[in-house]
């Protein structure tokens, strides 16, 4: 007991394990409460690192479309300005539609696209005719890079052989033709009749 204020007071502990043991209590109670607050602590930390992640995604995601929408513009761009030389051309070829050097062209790209690709195909455009002869080389560009090299010398000399085989079968159809035509002449000459003699007028 002791004494205050003419007061008499007991002791709350009478032995020393008691405070030993509310300290302990506490202690084990406070545990799960430092655990649980230590994981909201970490729960906490990785949000906002989702967060974190998340804007930066964002904002470079932002920045790759902006890239891309200046492309399409500069696209749009450039090609408004092509469309003015374009309908140029467009009203030049159609105010030259029967010009015989067009004409030409058009004969020219049909008996290609007739040799090469398709000899039966009618009412198709020249347009059309020359899409498809370019896919046509296109392929056949593909075909050649697939190709041994070894095969591509050799086909390249086949190739050699036949032009020449052909330059020199021309050239003696040529001559031929210019012995035929020399030999007609030669046998016009002998064979018209003589011309008459005229006799002088004294």
């Amino acid at each position: 007991l002791f004494s205050h204020n003419n007061k008499n007071y007991s002791l709350y502990f009478t032995k020393p394990e008691q405070l030993l043991d509310i300290f302990t209590e506490m202690e084990d109670k406070s545990l799960p409460l430092v655990e649980k607050s230590q994981y909201t602590s970490e729960i906490l930390d990785k949000i906002h690192s989702t967060i974190n992640n998340t804007i930066t995604e964002q904002n470079h995601e932002v920045e790759q479309l902006q890239i891309q929408i200046d492309q399409l513009e500069e696209l749009v761009k450039y090609e408004i300005e092509r469309e003015i030389p374009c309908q140029n051309t467009l009203i030049h070829y159609k105010n030259e539609k029967n010009d015989p050097f067009i004409e030409q062209i058009k004969q020219s790209i049909e008996i290609l696209y007739k040799k090469h690709v398709i000899s039966d195909d009618i009412g198709i455009s020249t347009i059309h005719m020359l899409q498809t002869i370019e896919n046509k080389i296109k392929s056949l560009l593909n075909t050649i890079e697939q190709m041994d090299s070894s095969s591509i010398m050799e086909a390249e000399k086949f190739r050699e052989i036949a032009i020449r085989t052909i330059e020199r079968q021309e050239k003696l159809r040529q001559e031929k033709l210019m012995n035929e035509l020399k030999h007609q002449k030669a046998f016009l000459r002998t064979s018209a009749p003589p011309y008459p003699k005229v006799l002088s007028v004294e």
